[in-house]
């Protein structure tokens, strides 16, 4: 039970099992539908492993690979190993059984994502069995391109010069996304909270026994704007108007203000102002395209001020039950000053539900939002 809490909880999604909109053509008690109910920490890890760099990011439950010394000397990485374990254990067992997917998987494997092309050849319940793969493996390919594709970031301000500078993605660590600057600074999600580490082999240009920069947040991407901490750094996206530029950004690109002078966070860190536009792009992967703004929506609906949702997002993500805990929690660590006039937030308010109805209606038409 413990695993395939775990397996739900770091995945992608779906977040229904089987993925809905797919035709099941199962009946009750068969061995297809005993594997589909039965199997899904092992199918979604399958589908998962259709992709090198989400495999690595999603390192948990897996099939158990290990890299040996040997293996490594021939060029075999963990995922690799765990594609041969999968296919001779796992697959191996549902061929065995009766659910000959195996070949098809291992096309989906080596990059074949067309549904006609993996179905081809399978009876009508081992086609279903690849719908299913398929699906769930382009749900979390989608957000790992996002990830992939989205600009570096960039820290400025901070006392400790070695802290500064460009962050390009690295690796990932602990289901998140990793970053690392020139100096060998990284930018990471550890126990529970994104943090700075300094490169502990450079001199650093300030005095400090401090290795780790830690923020309270826990989002699933790093929090912009100011960290609260050695010197105020502050993060931000580099956004290069004619090649990094969102495809959301033409939305609502209002800036919002945080209060007067800044506004301190729940969890310690300050913004001056954050915008729509940089939590959409960092947010906004196929799928939750209109996650901040339907968040933003829900929350302002339940009497919370936009500016206050907007810091939230980014301290804990898009997900509306973390950001009402955020939210709720500790009022008390909140600057009285806040936004008092609603004129401000009844702009956004509108112009937030404008576009999620132009959003919507351009994609249930199969079209780019404009």
């Amino acid at each position: 039970k413990r695993i395939l809490e775990k397996s739900r909880q770091n995945s992608d999604g779906p977040h229904d099992w089987p993925p809905i909109g797919i035709n099941i053509p199962l009946a009750d008690e068969s061995l297809h539908e005993k594997y589909i109910m039965g199997d899904e920490v092992s199918l979604r890890r399958i589908a998962q492993l259709a992709n090198p760099r989400v495999a690595a990011r999603i390192d948990f439950p897996r099939f158990g690979a290990k890299v040996a010394d040997e293996d490594k000397k021939h060029g075999k990485d963990r995922v690799s190993l765990e594609r041969e374990k999968a296919a001779a254990e796992q697959l191996a067992e549902y061929d065995n059984a009766g659910m000959h997917v195996l070949p098809k998987v291992l096309q989906m494997w080596e990059g074949e994502r067309r549904e006609e092309k993996l179905v081809e050849g399978l009876s009508v319940e081992d086609a279903y069995v690849m719908r299913v793969l398929l699906s769930v493996a382009r749900v979390h390919e989608s957000k790992q391109e996002h990830i992939d594709s989205l600009p570096p970031f960039i820290m400025t301000d901070a006392e400790d010069m070695t802290l500064n500078g460009t962050y390009l993605l690295s690796g990932f660590a602990n289901l998140h996304p990793m970053y690392t600057n020139k100096h060998g600074s990284v930018l990471l999600f550890d126990s529970n909270h994104w943090q700075l580490k300094r490169n502990p082999d450079i001199e650093r240009s300030v005095d400090s026994e401090e290795h780790t920069v830690t923020t309270k947040a826990k989002g699933f991407m790093p929090p912009l704007g100011t960290w609260d901490t050695d010197g105020k750094p502050i993060l931000s996206l580099q956004v290069d108007q004619k090649s990094q530029r969102h495809p959301y950004d033409n939305l609502t690109t209002e800036r919002l203000s945080l209060g007067r002078g800044g506004t301190r966070l729940v969890g310690g860190a300050t913004r001056g102002g954050v915008s729509l536009e940089e939590l959409r792009r960092l947010y906004a992967w196929p799928g939750e395209k209109t996650c901040v703004d339907d968040a933003v929506l829900t929350l302002k609906n339940m009497g919370f001020h936009v500016s206050k949702i907007l810091q939230s997002i980014n301290m804990v993500g898009v997900n509306v039950g973390d950001i009402l805990e955020h939210l709720t929690e500790d009022d008390s660590s909140v600057d009285e000053e806040e936004i008092e006039d609603g004129g401000e937030d009844d702009g956004v308010q509108a112009a937030l539900e404008a576009d999620i109805g132009q959003m919507h209606s351009s994609l249930e038409h199969g079209e780019e939002p404009r």
